[in-house]
């Protein structure tokens, strides 16, 4: 039907003040040739994935008249990679979102993050930057908080990372990177990874070659195999963690209306019981909802729409908290 309402999307490019320009993806419902306008989310990925990891949720999101904005972290997708004398931290993640808002001149936002992006905005709402009255809705996938260590793995932490930030510095030097036969063999490739996960993780043939081709590319302009795009020095350990009380003591300070969607059965993530149960008992007045699925919940195809239906309930009955906005990029 001409001119019907439904949900679009468009390719970003969002310039931060650092020189640093990362790619996202908008979704906005509207008929064709409409402003990309709605309540603004940010869509935020986990470690290794991109904004295609919202190709599920972000169109019924839209459909319910939020604007979605799913960036491509540095490193990741098709953002540019940090400089060599740079790294990456967790605790740069909050930056890098605030970053993105104060380009799209947002004031009051949702956050929905992944894994890595979930505990991203954790940190985003315990820290309340960029301010304390800006994020008006968190909803976190599978992950409440980022990840830590004891105080007595510090010494041994910080050798790991410092010694694998120089490897994979001499490899990006020496411009050596793995190329595969083909889209194909990275689709695979992607596949095993999972296998190596903690648990019985999954994830599905559609959820993997949705993210490889966001997040893979052509090797050379002959066509000569493919690579995976992202910055090899995010598979470093990192130097440092925050401690358990660290983690506790952010988790404390979110004032925000927070949902905790966690993936249950065969699939899911392992956790401790001790941290996790501390961890949920730490966010006041979070709302928790199990569902069943693997780690990719919001992704694979055969859970995402109980995940979006989740998603858009919770961030319905914040609405009357923030406005419409158009896409000012």
């Amino acid at each position: 039907m001409v001119g019907r309402s439904v949900a679009r999307v468009l390719e970003l490019a969002v310039p931060l003040r650092e020189g640093l320009t990362l790619a996202a993806q908008a979704w906005s419902r509207g008929s064709p040739g409409s402003p990309f306008r709605g309540r603004p989310v940010l869509a935020l990925h986990g470690w290794l994935d991109n904004s295609n990891s919202f190709l599920e949720v972000a169109p019924a999101l839209a459909e319910q008249g939020f604007l979605v904005v799913a960036i491509d972290w540095p490193g990741h997708g098709r953002s540019e990679h940090r400089s060599f004398d740079a790294s990456y931290l967790a605790s740069d993640l909050p930056w890098y979102a605030g970053e993105v808002v104060r380009e799209l001149q947002w004031s009051r936002f949702g956050v929905l993050g992944h894994s890595m992006g979930a505990a991203a905005g954790t940190l985003m709402a315990g820290s309340q930057y960029p301010s304390s009255d800006a994020l008006v809705a968190l909803c976190c996938l599978d992950l409440l908080g980022p990840l830590s260590r004891s105080v007595g793995s510090s010494g041994q932490n910080l050798l790991k990372g410092l010694k694998s930030r120089e490897k994979y510095l001499q490899r990006q030097l020496r411009g050596t990177q793995k190329v595969y036969g083909s889209l194909e063999d990275c689709i695979a490739a992607r596949l095993r990874s999972i296998k190596a996960w903690p648990g019985q993780q999954r994830l599905t043939d559609l959820s993997a070659r949705r993210l490889v081709q966001r997040g893979a590319e052509a090797a050379n302009e002959n066509g000569d195999g493919w690579r995976f795009r992202h910055d090899v020095r995010l598979n470093s350990p990192s130097p440092s963690y925050y401690t358990e009380e660290q983690v506790l003591a952010l988790l404390q300070r979110i004032e925000t209306p927070c949902l905790l969607i966690e993936a249950e059965g065969p699939y899911a993530w392992p956790r401790d019981p001790k941290w996790w149960t501390a961890r949920k008992a730490a966010v006041r007045g979070l709302q928790s909802r199990p569902l069943f699925g693997g780690h990719h919940l919001h992704l694979d195809e055969d859970t995402a729409p109980k995940c979006a239906e989740e998603i858009a309930a919770f961030f319905e009955a914040q609405v009357s908290d923030w406005d419409e906005v158009e896409l000012k990029l």
